[in-house]
Formats: C-alpha cells, structure tokens, sequence
C-alpha cells in the first residue's frame, strides 16, 4: 500500500478557521495511521502523493529540508553559488559552504523560503486544520472522525524534526518544533477528556525544551520548562509508569541545575520528590528491577547533597539504603544491560561509605585551631616546642570532659612560622575554643583538592631566546624548592644529581624514612623528603597502598616536582609520544618533598604542618598544586593554603599555588588571597592527534593520547549512542554515555559515537561505560574540552569537535551500515595558536573579592610530559613495561612552571624579596600567541585577563623587567584591615602588637595595595577611582620611562605622571590611574597601562567592573 502522507493539504485563509463547526472537532487522533492502514480499500479515502516529497513513515528529506541537520529549514540561509539551503545555525559553523565550497560571506538569508516553511508547517504538517471541510472527513466504524490526510501524528513528526535539529546542535530550531508540538497536545487535551498518553507525551516534549535551554546555557529556562512538566505531571495518574518515569526525571533535572547552580538545598528538594514518586511506584511494582534501580540513584542523589550540606548521618543513611536495595535486587540474567548498570551503580555507592564520617554535633572531627604569629620570630624547636604543646594541651583539657580524657591530646603542633595546633573536637567544643584571647580561629579541618619537555622550550622561544636556551650561566643552583604534594619517585632520572654541588650549608631539613623509602634516597638534588600520619588515618579504611613514607603512590607529585626542578633527561617521551629532553625550570636547584596528601586526600591541618616545617626548613620557594573545594572559600583565615601562605610570605618565602581546575565559568578560582602567587593553565605548541576514518573515506582529526590496535585497513561498526540505549533508559542519557545507560548486547565490537550534554560525567567515565559495555573504541564530541587530551591508553579513543561531530552524526543516518576506526596517536608540533587558555583552568574574579586581579599569571598546564611513578604510566598496556614519564592536565602543572621560573630568576637575584620575584614575572607576561595575535581561549574568542592574569610567564625576560613593584607585608595587613577583620585578629595573625588599620577601611580600598595589577570591583559610570602605585628600578640606574595606555572604547584612562626619570641616587618613583566609565559597556573592561624606556617593557594590566 502507498503510504499516505499527512501533509497534503493546502493550508486555508485565516478567515475560514472560524467557520469549521465543533462538531468536526478530531475526538481522538492516537490510532489514526492504525485506522488508515485498516480502512484504506474505501473508496472515500484519498491518497495523494506529497508534493514536497516527504514521506510519512520514513520521513525522507525533501525540498524544504536542510541538508546539513535534515530538519525543516529554521531561519533559512540561501547558498548564492549554488542555491542550497541550509539553517542559519547549521551553516555558521562553516568557513565555506559545505556543498560548493564558496565563502561564507557569499552565503546570505532567504525569507521567502522561511515564509514557505512556515507555512508548510502550519497548513500541510497540521493533524487538525481547523480550516478543513466536512468533506475532507472520513467516519470509521467506531464512530471517530479520522481525516483523510493523517497516517502520522502532527507531533510525533515535529518531535522527529527537533530531534534531527538538536542532534545538529540548532537548539533554536528544536525549540521552536517542541514549542508547536506543545501547543498542538494542549489544544488535542482541551477537546477531550484525561489522556494519560497525551499527559504523558505534553511532559515529555516540556522536558525536552527544558534539555535545549539547559544545552545553551539558559538555566533559568531550563527550570521553567521543567517545573511546568512537573506540574503538569503531577495532576495526572502515577499509575502509569510512562507519567512516573517523565516525572522523576523532570524533578531530578531541575535537581542537577540547582546542585550546579550551587543552590544545595532547594537541589535537596527536588531530588527528594523525585525518590517520592519513585518510591511510591516501588510499593506498587515491587518486582520492576529498573524501579529499584532508579530508587537507588535517587537515594543517591539526596545523600551526595546531604553531605553537601554537612548532614553526614543522613548522607551515610542513604547510601546504605542505596546498597542493601541492589544487594537484594535480583535481575533475569537475560537482561545484561540491567546488571551493568546496578553493578556500576553499587561500586558507586559503596566507594561513597569508606570512609564513612561521624556526625559533628554528637562524635568529634578534626579541627584547626589558628593562634596567629609566634610572639618573637620563628619558633624553633626543643624547650618551646613542650612549653607550646603544654599549653595546648592545658586549653583542651578545660573544655573536653573527663570521660574523654583520652582525646586530650594534638594531631599537629604548628609552632615555627605560627602558632596553633589540630586536635579531635566536636561541634561544642570548637566553639568554647574559638572564644578565648589568645585563637584567631578554629574550624574544621578541610579536605584540600590537587589540581592534575617541550614546554620549557616554548616557553623559552615565546621570550625570544634560542629554542633550546639551556640557562648555562645557572647550571649551579643553591635555590631550595618545597613542594607541598603526593610525595616524590626518588629513582625518577629526573632526580638524579649529577653534576650538582654540597647541599647548602643553611638546609635544616630531613630525609625521613619510612617503610619504602631510605635516607639514601635523597641525595644533593632530592635533598629532604617528609611525610605526615594523621588522626584522619583512623577513619580511613580504604587505604590500600602504603601510605607511611614520603614515597609517591599517586604520580601528582612526582610529576609537579619534576616541572619545577627535573635535571635534563634526554630522549624522554611517553610510549614515543612527546619526545625530547624533559628538564624542569630550574634544573639545578634544589627539592624538598613534603607528602601531605594520601592519595587524593589533602588535609587541610597537615598542608599547615607541611609549610610550618618547610619554613623552618630553609626553603625559598614552595610550590602546592591543590586548593580548597570551591563551595568552601568563605574566609581568608579560615583557609589552610591561605593562612600558611601569608606567614611563609612574612619569612620570606614565596608561596606559587594553582588556580583550580573548575574553569570555563567565571569566579571559580581559588587561592585569591593577595600574598600567594595564583597560576592559570594554558596549552603549548603540540598537540596530539588521533585521526578518525570513516566507511566513505572521510577523514577526521580528534585529540586524544591512546595506543589503539585498529588500522587504517580495518572498519567496525559504528553507532550513535543514543541509539543503543538500555531498556528504561532516556536516549539523552544514552547519548552522553551516562553510567548504566548502553546495552551492552546493542553496543559490543561497535566504535560508539559519545556526546557531551550533562556535566560532571568525565571523559573517563564515559570511556570505561563504552568500555564495560564492551565497545570497540569511543569517539566523543565536545568542542570546549578538545583542547585537553584525554589519555586512554590502549583502548581506541578519539574526541572531536562540532564540526567534525556533525560529518559523523551525518554518516551515521546515511548508511544503513556505517563503519569507522581510530588511528593510534601522533605527536603535532608546532602547533597553532599557542597559548591557548585551557578550558579547566579557574576563571576570576575571586569571590571572596573583586579588587585583587586573580589569576596573576598564566603557565602551560596541558598535556606536560614529565617523570611519574611506573604503576601511573600506562602500567595497563599490554607488552609493554611502565614508562618513566608521563603525560598529565591541570592548573597543578601549570602552577610547578612559574615556580620553576621563580627559583630561576631567584638563583639570577638571589636579594630579591617575593614579591619582586612575582612582580617580574608579571609584568613581563606575554599577551600574544605564536600567530602574533591576542590570547584567545579555548571557545577561539580573545582571552581576557581573568583567564589569563598578566599573561603567559616569560622567564627570560622576567631576568630583566627594568622595573619592580614591592608588595610589603604592610600592604597585606591593610588588605586584612579593607576586607574587614578587627585591628586585634590582625595583631595576633601578624604579631604586630602597635598595628592599627586606616581610619577609613572598605573593600572597594583592596584596590589601592601596591600590586602588580589592577581590579576595581566596582565602578559608576560618572564616578572617577584613582590609584596610586609605586616601583622599584632594578634596570638602568639612569633610565626614564613613559606611559601608554590601551583601554576599551568609552573607558577614560590617565596615567600621572607619563613620565618617569630615575637617576643613581633615585631608584623608586610612584604614579596615578585614573578611571572614570563614562560610555564604557557595563560589565568588566579590560585593558594595560605600559611603561617602556625602549629596552624593557612594563606592562600593568587592569579589570575595571563598570555599573
């Protein structure tokens, strides 16, 4: 039988709508191709071809389609050349036309089209046109009004077309199809009686319009379209199990957007009703094991956003309700996809409760107490380490009760660069201790985050040295670098000490000994190594590796220390990949480990411990790739890293910390305080690329660091993920390859196509959900996240970026029997542009304040090849042993180059103080790539500086940056005073008994500290704010410099004086800027003010918030 197509008819006037009477209203339309197919011998149905050429079952592409997302034309763009059509989001993703290869600018909107479009939508595509006769009726023997020209429902076609819209990323498009598919089930639910199919459908479609706002960004649409559906869901029977599942799913939706929104308690909400109804349906269907999984994901849900919160009783209590419901579940062994889905659930679950934490109220936890600065300069050991710690113990003993005598005792004792100690307290406790005198502070003690060759080489060429400038004149080295990480590999060649001299008379530290680790492993370069047990070790029953020595068990560590100070090992590389010489910043300085971190846990009271001992120590330098959770940062002394820095700083020693890795969004950075220097991420020039054939030839480049089998000869199966979903499973998840969502039977020996539309899952677990699922490799489409490859060892991984995406997604709905394969890995060098921002790296403004510019400067942090530990490099391919380097992402690589920098420049001017060091690495950044164009970031657009900071550090020219600006200790005691803190919190903090802030403190005052860059958090457009600087001239003696500025259109910028002459006897000098908004854009303007006296240049860039 010819199908009959649903879109024949010529849409009526407007004015004939009115005329169709009630009575021929389309009672019921669900069965309607049913009761074509079944009354098509009568002679009164009529069925012509569609002039358009679409077809109602098939839906092939006709004339009004575009060719590149096969949907209905949305915003139609005419080709000039050729005469193709195309959506105007499909083509812009184009540099030529896709067809005949013509520019862009040739290509330009065609409205008459559009209207035809549109008027093919709202006549030809319409179930019920209310324009229609009574002659064009037919009446079944059931009595219902079928219409001659319906064999497909209005909706599930408009459905059909949003999907092919949204799979093409033409989010525009999809919504505007949803939106009339809504419209057209609201009027079909107006015009009868309570449909559960219709309810069930109208959910879905509002869910599916709430998942295009959340793919563009609109969050807030996003929740509006969703809450609809809930409450639209909510009125009908959840005895169907259609309206249970768009329910839950709807309200664990708006759930995500408020966790990721940070809104933890209204996300609590939301994922508590969505357990409700699901619970609710349990009761009734008890023997339903996709129920009872989706039960325990909700518990899930709830419990991860109750210790969130600090409810851990609760969390624990979910989780376990979690497992015992799985553990008991029994599922046919037949269904395999639902097995692996409750097998990766429960690991889930069970990892959530090793290490399960007491409640604070009732059992005691770790706390900080903060005493501030010793009383008289660095408090050294002996007789005032047992009159500190008698001390401490005395203030325990008056506020912990008899019966738990047991914990009078102390974790950490901090008593050279500041006093103050760790002990197990509860809730109460803490704070009758935060009552007396002589504490700054107590609170509880944070869990802190780490942050996971060439590089040095092209950061020595972006100075304009020679390509492999090796810093000859510094190849001995008494500068001292404590590294606050994992721990250290001493056998790593990175850490041999050839040719170093006697380790610095000045060097107080140790070399500790542990179960794997000897004396004589450290040696003239590795010269101390330490390590700390804490009281967390009791609660830590997951531990599986040896934890008691400074030895390295997790490869973070090893990996940073040798960026920072490796010897040169030559004809380094990772399996052939990035080969080289691998050598750290400063080779021949000197390397002081301390482990703080077991694993990935970070203590906040041992990283205290670290840096009082590595003061004490004799370190110059400390370098920490960790930070503080982001949803934690709510005061400067209540921060580890933050409080230790300030007094390390106060003795001198510099502090180099990571931003985070919680980029692209705004204000996600961490470690902002003004006396620690904080270090974004960026690429170099090399990449790595894996090249993707396709089954008609195409070829492909994706990024990615695998060692893949497969052959450019050999294709297999390929399938887009959504398309083999397990059973219960809703094709978005599948199509983001979530955890439990593939079936495995649809999946093995296939080249699953991934893409990424929820946040939080990882390219790792996307690789091993394909991989358990028995994959052949995994290709993944993510425009943001290309620019860091991802390393999957052996198995066959490739991501790609949209456009490459969309030429895959368009040769999979080609062929009926797509194939591909993934080619292994290949180092690009010279890779352009270079730098690029990395899109993890943490973005400013800091939120504790907006008037320090964070980050302060930008370093490489992507794919760094540097020395690892054997059971971290690829120890999982197959014949081959472990490699002795490794390739690792993140602001904690980025962090350890500008402390290499820093020790070099520290071994060239071994006077300057910290802030010297920091302003020459600043002021000397590069603002430029290797295109001679501005910085950009990973989305291709200009890069601003609170991405960037000052720019990519260029250690060479900080060697000489003619002018310095001093940043005193003073500066950063008003900064405390500005921000708030009472003159004796102050006092204690810096033991500066006479100290007493300005008589005017505010915030918007942060501005004027003499920092080396310039944010102003808040300026009115007629308001003028000018702040004063001043330097230091460690150039020329007789040197003069001159002023010019780069601003923004509509920003007014002076500089006063515009000239500065420095002379023998005259070596510092200060100045003024001025800013006033006047038709400035709102928002943050960006720009530099530049000294130059010809042979250096100083450049000061600024962030001004105009309001």
């Amino acid at each position: 039988m010819t199908p009959v197509c649903p879109f024949v008819k010529v849409a009526p006037p407007d004015d004939v709508s009115s005329k169709r009477p009630a009575e021929n209203q389309n009672k019921n339309s669900g069965e309607h191709e049913n009761k074509v197919k079944n009354e098509s011998a009568d002679s009164t149905i009529i069925q012509p071809k569609c002039p358009f050429g679409y077809d109602a079952r098939s839906f092939k592409l006709g004339p009004l389609s575009c060719i590149i997302c096969q949907a209905l034309l949305f915003e139609s763009t005419k080709c000039v050349p050729c005469s193709h059509l195309f959506c105007k989001a499909c083509i812009s993703r184009f540099e030529d036309c896709p067809l005949c290869g013509a520019d862009i600018e040739k290509i330009e909107p065609n409205p008459d089209i559009q209207k035809v479009v549109d008027r093919f939508i709202d006549g030809h595509a319409r179930i019920k046109r209310s324009g229609a006769s009574n002659a064009e009726e037919v009446i079944g023997e059931n009595k219902l009004v079928i219409y001659e020209d319906v064999s497909l429902e209005r909706g599930a076609f408009l459905v059909q077309q949003a999907m092919r819209a949204f799979r093409a990323q033409n989010i525009e498009s999809a919504k505007s199809r949803l939106t009339l598919c809504a419209e057209d089930i609201r009027e079909q639910l107006e015009s009868m009686s309570d449909n559960l199919e219709l309810r069930s459908q109208l959910g879905a479609v509002l869910g599916m319009l709430g998942d295009c706002c959340r793919a563009i960004g609109d969050a807030g649409s996003a929740v509006a379209y969703f809450e609809e559906s809930v409450e639209f869901l909510s009125k009908s029977s959840t005895e169907e199990m259609e309206i249970i599942n768009t329910l839950s799913v709807s309200l664990n939706k708006i759930g995500d957007l408020k966790y990721y929104d940070g809104d933890l308690q209204a996300s609590r909400s939301y994922y508590f009703r969505s357990l409700a109804v699901r619970r609710n349906a349990m009761r009734k269907h008890p023997n339903l094991p996709s129920l009872v999984l989706d039960v325990s994901i909700s518990l899930a849900k709830v419990a991860d956003v109750d210790r969130g919160i600090g409810d851990e009783n609760a969390a624990i209590s979910g989780f376990h309700e979690a497992i015992d419901l799985l553990e008991s579940l029994a599922i046919n062994p037949s269904e395999l996809d639902l097995e692996q889905r409750r097998c990766s659930v429960l690991e889930f679950l069970k990892s959530q409760v090793a290490e399960e934490k007491p409640d604070s109220n009732q059992h005691p936890q770790s706390y900080i107490v903060y005493m501030g600065a010793p009383s008289s300069g660095v408090n050294g050991g002996g007789e005032g380490m047992e009159i500190a710690e008698s001390a401490h113990l005395q203030l325990l003993s008056a506020i912990i009760p008899r019966e738990d005598a047991e914990r009078v005792a102390l974790g950490h004792v901090y008593h050279h660069a500041f006093r103050g100690f760790s002990a197990m307290l509860t809730e109460k406790e803490a704070s009758l201790l935060s009552g007396d005198e002589g504490i700054v502070s107590v609170f509880k003690d944070p869990t802190l985050q780490v942050h996971t060759t060439r590089s040095w080489d092209f950061l020595a060429e972006e100075s304009g040295a020679p390509p492999n400038y090796q810093y000859q004149h510094l190849l001995q080295s008494d500068v001292i670098i404590g590294m606050i990480d994992t721990g250290v590999w001493p056998e790593s060649p990175s850490f041999n000490d050839e040719g170093i001299g006697e380790v610095p008379r000045r060097w107080k530290g140790v070399c500790m000994e542990g179960s794997d680790f000897n004396k004589s492993n450290c040696n003239r370069k590795l010269i101390g190594a330490r390590f700390y047990i804490t009281e967390h070790k009791l609660f830590n029953t997951s531990a599986d590796k040896p934890t008691g020595s400074p030895r390295d068990h997790d490869g973070h560590g090893t990996h940073t220390t040798s960026i920072a100070a490796g010897a040169p090992v030559t004809n380094a590389s990772y399996f052939g990949l990035a080969g080289g010489t691998a050598k750290g910043g400063s080779p021949s300085a000197r390397i002081a480990m301390y482990k703080a971190c077991l694993m990935d846990a970070c203590y906040g009271s041992t990283i205290l411990k670290a840096i009082d001992d590595a003061v004490n120590d004799g370190v110059d330098i400390m370098s920490i790739s960790l930070g503080m959770n982001l949803l934690l940062q709510s005061d400067f002394l209540t921060d580890p890293i933050s409080l230790g820095a300030f007094h390390a700083n106060q003795m001198g020693v510099m502090v180099v910390c990571s931003a985070g890795n919680n980029g692209p969004d705004a204000s996600t950075i961490v470690n902002t305080a003004p006396w620690i220097f904080t270090v974004a991420a960026s690429n170099i020039d090399r990449d790595f690329e894996s090249t993707v054939i396709l089954g008609n030839g195409f070829s492909l480049e994706g990024s990615a660091i695998n060692f893949s089998n497969l052959t450019r000869s050999s294709k297999y199966p390929l399938a887009f993920a959504g398309d083999v979903a397990a059973n219960f499973t809703p094709t978005s998840e599948a199509s983001n390859c979530y955890p439990g969502s593939l079936n495995p039977e649809k999946v093995a020996g296939k080249i699953i196509v991934c893409v990424n539309r929820y946040p939080g899952i990882s390219r790792r677990i996307k690789k091993l959900v394909v991989e358990d699922a028995r994959a052949k490799g995994l290709i993944y489409i993510d425009e943001a996240e290309k620019g860091v490859p991802f390393v999957s060892d052996a198995f066959p991984f490739a991501q790609v970026g949209d456009k490459a995406g969309f030429q895959i997604l368009k040769y999979i709905n080609s062929t009926n029997e797509p194939t591909a394969t993934i080619l292994p890995t290949v180092t690009v060098p010279r890779f352009k542009p270079a730098p690029v921002v990395a899109e993890f790296s943490s973005r400013g403004p800091g939120e504790l304040t907006e008037n320090i510019l964070k980050p302060d400067i930008m370093a490489p942090g992507v794919a760094i090849l540097a020395a690892t530990i054997p059971e971290d490099a690829g120890y999982d391919l197959i014949g081959k042993n472990p490699s002795k380097f490794g390739i690792k992402s993140g602001t904690s690589m980025a962090c350890p180059h500008v402390t290499g920098a820093a020790a070099l420049i520290k071994s060239t001017h071994p006077e300057w103080t910290s802030s010297f060091i920091k302003s020459a690495l600043m002021t000397t950044a590069i603002l430029s790539n290797n295109m001679g164009t501005a910085l950009t970031n990973s989305s291709g657009d200009k890069a601003n500086v609170h991405e960037t900071g000052a720019g990519e550090i260029s250690p060479v020219k900080a060697l000489d940056p003619g002018l310095v600006f001093p940043t005193t200790t003073e500066d950063y005691l008003h900064f405390l005073c500005y921000c708030g803190y009472s003159e004796k919190t102050i006092r204690l903090l810096s033991n500066t008994k006479m100290f007493n802030c300005p008589k005017v403190s505010s915030n918007s005052l942060i501005s004027h500290i003499n920092y080396p860059s310039i944010s102003i958090g808040r300026l009115t457009r007629n308001h003028t704010i000018t702040v004063r600087r001043y330097v230091a001239n460690v150039g020329s003696p007789n040197a003069t410099y001159e002023a010019m500025v780069h601003a923004p259109s509509g920003l007014w910028v002076n500089v006063s004086p515009k000239k500065i002459a420095f002379q023998e006897s005259s070596r510092s000098a200060s100045f003024n800027v001025s800013f006033k908004g006047k038709r400035a854009l709102k928002g943050y303007n960006f720009g530099s003010v530049i000294w130059s006296d010809g042979p250096h240049t100083v450049t000061v860039v600024f962030a001004i918030n105009i309001v």
